[in-house]
């Protein structure tokens, strides 16, 4: 269900983003998952959920969100299993994050190889 629709321009470029939660469907035993934040875009006051579901043998497993500038704002290292990381758009200063297009990355270690699956997430205020 689509709640609402959002036509914005940031720095010259339009962007269309759509507000609404889906349900993907998460996969079997020893994979790796990453969710789409909810709600989504994040307005001031808002919490996104970003859902994951993590079943490797790494032991370094972390959740990171970046600006557009891939400037890292938030980082927490999560354990094995289902879990959902809960964001309020802010740094880890505890500062609101400037409006704008972000990118959450699950970063792991398969095989002994660095693999991160990610998405973004749209912040207007």
């Amino acid at each position: 269900m689509i709640r609402n629709f959002y036509i914005v321009i940031l720095a010259g470029a339009l962007l269309l983003a759509l507000s609404g939660c889906s349900k993907a469907t998460e996969p079997g035993i020893d994979s790796i998952w990453l969710g789409d934040a909810c709600p989504n875009p994040l307005q001031i006051g808002d919490v996104t959920d970003i859902p994951y579901k993590v079943m490797t043998r790494d032991d370094e497993i972390s959740l990171t969100i970046v600006n557009s500038r891939n400037q890292e704002v938030y980082y927490k290292s999560i354990n094995q299993g289902d879990g959902t990381l809960q964001w309020d758009g802010r740094d880890r200063h505890g500062r609101l994050c400037a409006e704008g297009v972000y990118f959450y990355f699950l970063k792991y270690r398969m095989e002994g190889e660095p693999v991160q699956n990610s998405k973004k997430i749209l912040i207007l205020y």
